[in-house]
């Protein structure tokens, strides 16, 4: 009994002083042998894996393993989600521009504010540059020949686009038929930053501000006569 809880204890003991051992340097395992790695780990993420062993009941080194194939499984299927959500050719784009865009973003950032400034699409700078490269990215795709319909014909990518935006940037408003779960995804990973910044959002925030003027200044005449 002493001894199942000593074992508790002394992972605890590891986790206060910050750090899991360092080995030597690790080498590719061959077969179905186990390698010891050693690594550091900040407090918190020593802790939370801590816990999820006790729970789990198992050892640190199970969970810290466990774990680790997990996210190696999850990467691995990413591109077979994209795929299936998209299609092979607009989840290519979507990778593309997941990658540069940050890249350009935080390169931006980094120039302006060093280490410390704020969010690269905070940035007016920033978010251009990133917008300058995804528009790069999706002009290089561009099929050959000319547009046989002027965009003014068929005036559908804005009316879509803005369509989109209103739905999932001004709350409150119903939900298109078979577009909540799309829609209330969209803005969990949008997160509430960057919907306060929408154009529409705030152009829909005037308006309404003056829509509510509009009727005080009525009311206050009617209250006033």
């Amino acid at each position: 009994m002493l001894e199942k809880w000593r074992g508790p204890e002394r992972r605890r003991r590891n986790v206060e002083e910050k750090t899991i051992r360092r080995g030597r340097p690790s080498k590719i395992a061959k077969g179905s042998k186990k390698k010891t790695l050693g690594i550091r780990a900040s407090v918190g993420l020593a802790n939370r894996l801590l816990a999820a062993a006790e729970t789990n009941d198992r050892s640190l080194s199970q969970e810290a393993e466990l774990r680790l194939e997990r996210s190696f499984d999850r990467e691995e299927l990413l591109p077979e989600l994209m795929e299936q959500a998209f299609g092979p050719g607009v989840a290519g784009l979507l990778l593309l521009l997941g990658r540069v865009m940050p890249e350009v973003g935080r390169s931006v950032n980094v120039q302006k504010h060093g280490l410390e400034g704020p969010h690269w699409m905070a940035d007016p700078d920033a978010f251009a540059e990133a917008l300058a490269a995804a528009l790069e990215i999706i002009e290089e795709f561009r099929p050959q020949g000319a547009r046989e319909l002027s965009g003014a014909e068929l005036a559908v990518g804005s009316r879509f686009a803005r369509r989109r935006i209103l739905e999932v940037a001004i709350e409150g408003a119903p939900y298109p038929a078979g577009w909540k779960a799309w829609i209330d995804l969209a803005r969990r990973l949008l997160g509430p930053d960057l919907l306060a910044q929408s154009k529409l959002r705030r152009e829909e925030a005037e308006r309404s501000r003056r829509i509510h003027a509009a009727r005080q200044k009525g009311q206050d005449g009617r209250d006033g006569s």
